[in-house]
């Protein structure tokens, strides 16, 4: 083997690659050149985060052992898809975790995790706490039962099977220490 051989070898070992297709999880098309398409090019990721970049992505194509034919791409991105406000907001030592359509999860150095998505979806066996306040800014809908421990304050009036907590009213009331009838709706007279 010649110097000019192994210099082009090594030469050719690292290119930039831009996605053509990905139909295969793992595997995809990726052209090096207007020339050069490598079919069935494995994707490798970090162990526990895979992604299905969408064509046109960039990454680096290394070719194993100066072989093209046997390469791998790494690093796939799109920068037209990243988030503009979120590489706007993005500040030395952060991590974001993005996907097309404008979606993100930030996480800032001083611990807050800002997630910009359209419905979180959380499936949890064993349950999910909170180890801090919940702000809710919209309804909460609650499927099945609900306990609550501790003192609760309500700003507005409450609905209970339909009757309003602070407008019901009570029929059958008698004095003493006898106990009254059911909830009722208020009367307005």
């Amino acid at each position: 083997m010649n110097d000019r051989h192994l210099a082009d070898q090594v030469r050719r070992s690292i290119a930039r690659g831009v996605l053509e297709q990905q139909s295969d999880p793992v595997l995809m098309q990726v052209s090096m050149s207007d020339t050069e398409t490598r079919d069935a090019v494995e994707h490798f990721q970090p162990f526990g985060l895979h992604a299905m970049p969408v064509s046109g992505a960039e990454g680096l194509h290394l070719a194993v052992g100066g072989d093209r034919d046997h390469g791998v791409v790494v690093a796939m991105t799109n920068r037209d898809l990243i988030p503009a406000d979120l590489l706007n907001a993005m500040r030395a030592g952060e991590t974001a975790l993005w996907a097309a359509g404008g979606w993100y999860m930030h996480l800032k150095t001083n611990g807050t995790l800002r997630i910009n998505v359209r419905k979180i979806e959380i499936t949890a066996d064993d349950g999910t706490s909170f180890g801090g306040g919940v702000a809710i800014g919209k309804n909460l809908t609650v499927d099945e039962g609900m306990s609550v421990k501790g003192e609760s304050d309500f700003a507005d009036d409450v609905s209970i099977r339909g009757l309003s907590f602070y407008g019901h009213g009570h029929d059958g009331i008698e004095r003493g220490l006898g106990t009254s009838n059911g909830p009722v709706e208020a009367s307005n007279g």
